[in-house]
């Protein structure tokens, strides 16, 4: 896995926390905010469509939510640095 892009931005009293990871050619940005409002985001890359991704209240949640092995294992090293 290749770990790229990792941002922190806080905004009026929210703290916005990202990361980019490609592990062969899957790539996703997670998002972790905090604060006012608190839920984690998942994009996946390219986004063509520029869709905002999928929100989840936690990397529990959303690991529970997806089944590929190997999405798994992403969201659970975002987990661990975000």
């Amino acid at each position: 896995m290749i770990i790229s892009d990792t941002k922190t931005i806080a905004d009026k009293g929210t703290t916005y926390s990202s990361i980019t990871i490609t592990s062969d050619k899957t790539k996703y940005t997670f998002m972790k905010v905090s604060g006012n409002h608190n839920y984690v985001m998942i994009q996946k890359l390219p986004n063509i469509w520029r869709t905002p991704g999928k929100q989840f209240k936690s990397f529990d949640d959303a690991q529970s939510t997806y089944k590929n092995a190997k999405l798994k294992s992403m969201i659970l090293v975002a987990d661990s640095i975000l």
